[in-house]
C-alpha cells in the first residue's frame, strides 16, 4: 500500500542574590526560555507547533509533507515524502507527554510501525523520528544508541506493553509470533531516532510562525529597497503621474514625461527620492513573509492606520498639489505608530511610500 493511504521542598538561600528588573519585568514579569514555553503548553498549541513546522521547515526538506495524526494514522503524525515513485519516506512521531519519554511510552508506536509494516500498509521510513515536548528519557536515549538492544526491550516486552494496543478496541490482539515475529527481529530499528525539544524549537524559528509561540523579536534581516530603472511600469503610473503634476504645479508649467524633470534638478532628485519610497513597499512585505505567520495583517492594517491619519490633510487648503503632497508626505514621517507588529523596521521610507501607494490605489491624490 502507498505510503500516504488511509491518512489523515526548595531552600530559600540566605545569601540571596541581587535582582535587577527591567520595566519589562515589572510590566509583563520576567521573560522565560523558548524551551519553558514549550514545557507548559497545552497538546493543542503543541499541535499547531508540529503542523506549522511541518508545513514550513520540513516542506522545504520534501517533495511532499502531510499531517497525519488522530485515530486511524497507525503510528504517522508527520510524514515526509522524499520521492513519491520510489516510495522514499520519513516519519515524526510526535508526543505531548508531561514528562520526558520513557520506553514504556514508546513500545506501542514500535509495535504500530512493525504491524503495519509487516502488513504493508506502508512501506519502511528510511528514518523515524521521536518528536516529545519533553524529549527523551535517558532510559530511551540509551536504547535509541543502540538498535539491538532497542529491538531486545521491545520483543521482552511486547506480551505487557504491545500487543493489545495497536489495533483498535475490540480488534484482537497482535502476537509477536511466526513470520510477523520474524519480521520483527529483522527490523532495522537503527532509523529510529528523536529530534529533542531544543532542536524543534531552532527548527520551528525558521517558521514564519516562531514569532507568535516563542517571541524573541525579529528575527530574519530586511532587505535593501532595489528601485528599478526608470523605465516606470504600468502598475506604478497613477502615482507617478500625480507627482508630475504636483512638480508642474509648483513650477506653473506642464510636465509631461520625467524626462522633462531632468531641467529641474531639485525636483528631480525630489523624485528619485519617492520613488525609491515607492519600492520600499516591496521589501517591507517581504519582511513581513519570512518573520509573521501567512494570515498576517500587518502591512494591510499598517496602511490603513497611515490612511485614516494623513486623509484630512488632505481636507486642508493647499496652495497648490505640490504643497499638498509634502504635507501629507511630512504628517506620514510624524506619527506614533506602536502598536503594529510591523514597528520595529518601518521606516520614514516606509511611511511615505505608503502614501504613494495609496495615491496608486486611487484612495489619495495630489491633484484634486
Amino acid at each position: 500500500m502507498n505510503i500516504e493511504d488511509d491518512v489523515i521542598d526548595l531552600l530559600i538561600p540566605q545569601n540571596k542574590p541581587k535582582i535587577i528588573l527591567s520595566n519589562h519585568d515589572i510590566l509583563y514579569g520576567k521573560s522565560i526560555t523558548p524551551m519553558q514555553r514549550l514545557a507548559v503548553m497545552d497538546e493543542a498549541e503543541f499541535e499547531e507547533i508540529v503542523t506549522e513546522w511541518a508545513f514550513e521547515y520540513l516542506s522545504s526538506k520534501y517533495e511532499k509533507v502531510r499531517r497525519c495524526g488522530g485515530a486511524g494514522d497507525k503510528g504517522r503524525d508527520v510524514i515526509g515524502i522524499k520521492n513519491s515513485s520510489t516510495k522514499k519516506w520519513d516519519n515524526y512521531q510526535c508526543k505531548h507527554y508531561g514528562n520526558k519519554l520513557t520506553p514504556t511510552n514508546f513500545y506501542v508506536e514500535l509495535g504500530k510501525l512493525c504491524h503495519y509494516t509487516f502488513i504493508k500498509d506502508y512501506t519502511i521510513p528510511d528514518n523515524y523520528y521521536i518528536v516529545g515536548r519533553e524529549g527523551v528519557g535517558t532510559a530511551l536515549g540509551d536504547l535509541l544508541d543502540d538498535a539491538t538492544k532497542l529491538k531486545e526491550a521491545l520483543i521482552n516486552n511486547w506480551a505487557k506493553y504491545v500487543e493489545s494496543k495497536i489495533t483498535s478496541k475490540g480488534a484482537g490482539k497482535i502476537k509477536l509470533e511466526g513470520t510477523f515475529r520474524s519480521h520483527v527481529e529483522n527490523f532495522d530499528f537503527s532509523i529510529i531516532k528523536s529530534i529533542e525539544p531544543l532542536e524543534l524549537i531552532k527548527q520551528h524559528s525558521q517558521t514564519s510562525y516562531h514569532l507568535y509561540h516563542f517571541g524573541g523579536g525579529i528575527k530574519k534581516i530586511r532587505e535593501e529597497t532595489n528601485v528599478p530603472q526608470i523605465n516606470i511600469y504600468e502598475e506604478e503610473m497613477r502615482y507617478v503621474q500625480q507627482l508630475l503634476i504636483a512638480y508642474g504645479e509648483e513650477l506653473s508649467l506642464q510636465i509631461n514625461s520625467v524626462g522633462e524633470l531632468t531641467k529641474h534638478g531639485d525636483y528631480s532628485i525630489h523624485f528619485d527620492m519617492q520613488r525609491k519610497n515607492f519600492h520600499s513597499i516591496d521589501t517591507l512585505k517581504q519582511f513581513e513573509r519570512d518573520n509573521l505567520p501567512p494570515n498576517s495583517i500587518a502591512f494591510e492594517s499598517l496602511k490603513e492606520e497611515i490612511y485614516n491619519a494623513v486623509y484630512a490633510k488632505v481636507l486642508i487648503f493647499h496652495q497648490n498639489s505640490f504643497r499638498r503632497l509634502l504635507s501629507i508626505l511630512e504628517h506620514s514621517t510624524s506619527l506614533n505608530i506602536t502598536a503594529n507588529p510591523l514597528t520595529v523596521t518601518i521606516s520614514l521610507h516606509d511611511r511615505q511610500g505608503i502614501c504613494h501607494h495609496l495615491v496608486n490605489e486611487s484612495k489619495l491624490s495630489w491633484k484634486l
